[in-house]
């Protein structure tokens, strides 16, 4: 019987284990198109009740992201520039933003990240190339970043001087994603634009980047998403983290390449292919270990028995 379920396993196609549409089942699903700028397609949802005209609705919805309890959920509304709160089923609780340029409005936000805790919402401000820091309710804490583009030298300032930053270090050209850490002490942001990745402490303050425009090793042509183990993914712009040992796998978009790096920032590999190449071979590895595990076991018992 046993060695039968082996020999199943091992004939079963890899793509029916890996993918089967089939196994998922739509639970819910909510929002409809509200232009807030136009009030085109807003309604208000209850009438006379609490809340208001386009609440619940979305003009371009860019990144969502879970707590970790899994109960709340949070969405960037990029076109209407806000961010709106809900629970797991989709009821709406709350709201934050505008556009504009003071603090807690945006332009264009896009990725967002919560905490480990639950209590801080990182956001993706592109258009405004900053990102800010938000409690669990909206409330503003900080804010970092300013616009300097690479490419032209516009805006790019040197921070501290003489001191050991480089001129552009914690600015931005367009971020799209912002990721935390599983100990919620480091922020990553994806610096899209200026091809090149930027991490912070909890409080924005900049601790090291990596990355350049180009097609070599190390160098980027539009990051599409980073991936690794250890914290929740995100669509656009995603950023993975392995926190234990800061592994970051990066997925170069226009170079058609996945780049690995270490905590040292230097370059372990380069796929060309399909990022899926990685997950084929983790599961190989991981079918290859439950093998060996169970006639490991058969031969114990064996040696149990001639004993």
């Amino acid at each position: 019987m046993l060695t039968a379920m082996i020999a199943l396993l091992m004939l079963t196609p890899l793509s029916t284990a890996l993918v089967h549409a089939d196994d998922y089942k739509l639970l819910k699903k909510w929002g409809s198109a509200c232009k807030l700028r136009t009030d085109s397609g807003c309604i208000d949802p209850d009438g006379s009740g609490p809340l208001q005209k386009g609440d619940g609705q979305f003009d371009h919805p860019g990144d969502v992201a879970l707590d970790s309890s899994g109960e709340l959920l949070y969405v960037t509304d990029s076109r209407n520039n806000r961010v709106q709160k809900f629970d797991s089923d989709g009821n709406f609780i709350t709201k934050w933003g505008s556009q504009g340029i003071t603090d807690g409005k945006f332009d264009f936000p896009t990725g967002l990240a919560v905490d480990y805790l639950g209590r801080n919402i990182y956001v993706a401000d592109s258009k405004n190339d900053r990102i800010q820091k938000f409690d669990s309710n909206g409330k503003f804490i900080t804010k970092w970043g300013s616009h300097c583009d690479f490419s032209t030298g516009s805006g790019c300032i040197d921070p501290d001087g003489s001191g050991p930053l480089r001129k552009g270090d914690g600015q931005f050209n367009a971020p799209r994603g912002v990721f935390v850490d599983s100990t919620g002490k480091l922020v990553y942001a994806v610096d899209i634009t200026n091809d090149r990745i930027q991490k912070f402490d909890s409080n924005g303050k900049f601790i090291t980047k990596w990355g350049s425009s180009g097609t070599n090793r190390g160098e980027f042509n539009t990051i599409g998403g980073i991936a690794g183990i250890g914290i929740a993914s995100a669509s656009s712009g995603g950023l993975f983290v392995d926190s234990s040992s800061v592994v970051v796998y990066v997925a170069d978009k226009e170079n058609d390449n996945v780049q690995v790096f270490t905590r040292t920032l230097t370059t372990n590999s380069q796929h060309n292919g399909f990022v899926n190449t990685l997950v084929i071979a983790f599961v190989i590895l991981v079918g290859a270990l439950i093998i060996f595990k169970i006639i490991k076991s058969i031969r114990t018992q064996k040696i149990e028995m001639i004993d």
